[in-house]
């Protein structure tokens, strides 16, 4: 049973929720400005604290999608869920795509993560408001509420960080900040799905093709870097313009996860070993834009024992076995987009597998 204080906290966190949801609804209708700003007049040193929590505030939007975002949609990850480590950069990221199963993540629910990861980051922005302690301002605070929401073209963010400002004269208020970004997510989310389906009905083939055409045609980037024995772990990352223009923001905004596949129909079975020998790494294969007439190549790129490379199907460019070393003439290739898998095979029987995009769009062809 609730106690009466109990009760009334969460009458009060309630009322906070709904007002939350009204306002960004509100900014959908465009009914109130960007930012809410005290009613009472403000003196300069107020004034000042407002700008200061605003640019944490933009700061933190930022930050927020940013983490969440690199993280596949999660500020922390439940037990639950089964994510991937890449021992080399350290990052963490769900699958999405497990045993021909989808586990994506409701985008409610990364609106949810998103709001606490910018709560997170306003809090550390503001600190304690020490710079301003020594003007002779007294700054309290309670805790940050985001809410966010992911619309058709925006980002819509509303923020409840009540603050009591004492410059010794008067007291006063602030509570409320709102903000609208140019990042439609949703767009982008709906998009992800659309490929895992895809993807759930060939969950023997990476649909790497796939999604460079959808890269290209919405004008952002992808990439991928495989892991396991066979490659069949695949972090998948896509890069996109960033909303945010100022300071070290001034980056592509990337939303990543994993895929896990078996690749049985590819590959024999490597033979097993008692003692491991060296990794067999394959590097990431960037695709391959040619938009020029003549010859051109490319050096694949792997470590290991007594490498072997092949191309399947083997109808594509000119290929040094031994090297790795690509050679492609455009008088052989119209123009289009071409999908080929690059097999290495180290002297101990290991293999591993990578897609090779090629897109051939020479201009002034008939």
């Amino acid at each position: 049973m609730l106690k009466r204080g109990q009760a009334a906290a969460f009458m009060v966190m309630g009322i906070l929720i709904l007002f939350l949801v009204g306002l960004l609804y509100a900014l959908q209708e465009k009914q109130i400005p960007t930012f809410f700003y005290p009613k009472e007049e403000q003196t300069v040193e107020t004034k000042t604290v407002q700008t200061f929590v605003q640019q944490c505030f933009e700061q933190a939007i930022g930050q927020g999608l940013t983490t969440v975002l690199g993280q596949g949609g999660y500020y922390e990850f439940p037990a639950s869920v089964k994510i991937l480590h890449d021992n080399l950069s350290g990052i963490e990221v769900p699958y999405y795509f497990y045993q021909g199963a989808i586990a994506l993540p409701p985008l409610e629910f990364i609106a949810q993560e998103t709001g606490k990861g910018i709560s997170a980051s306003v809090k550390t922005c503001v600190g304690e408001f020490s710079a301003f302690k020594n003007q002779g301002l007294d700054i309290t605070q309670k805790d940050a509420i985001t809410t966010v929401l992911f619309s058709e073209q925006e980002t819509r963010v509303a923020l409840v960080f009540p603050l009591t400002i004492d410059d010794g004269a008067k007291t006063m208020e602030m509570r409320f900040f709102s903000a609208v970004i140019p990042f439609s997510f949703k767009e982008k989310y709906q998009e992800v799905f659309s490929y895992l389906i895809r993807q759930q009905e060939s969950s023997e083939d990476f649909l790497a093709g796939e999604l460079s055409s959808r890269a290209r045609k919405g004008g952002y980037d992808f990439g991928f870097k495989q892991q396991g024995q066979t490659g069949e772990n695949i972090i998948l990352a896509f890069s996109y313009d960033s909303p945010f223009k100022m300071g070290n923001m001034n980056k592509n905004m990337v939303y990543q996860f994993s895929l896990q596949f078996g690749w049985g129909a590819l590959l024999e079975p490597a033979e097993q070993h008692e003692t491991l020998p060296p990794l067999l790494v394959l590097e990431r294969i960037p695709v391959w834009n040619i938009t020029q007439e003549g010859e051109h190549t490319l050096q694949l790129r792997a470590r290991g024992e007594g490498l072997t490379f092949a191309l399947q199907p083997e109808n594509g460019p000119e290929l040094n076995s031994a090297t790795g070393f690509l050679r492609l003439d455009t008088t052989l290739f119209p123009n289009d987009e071409y999908l080929y898998y690059v097999e290495v095979t180290d002297k101990h029987s290991y293999r591993v597998l990578a897609p090779l995009i090629i897109d051939v769009h020479v201009s002034g062809r008939s």
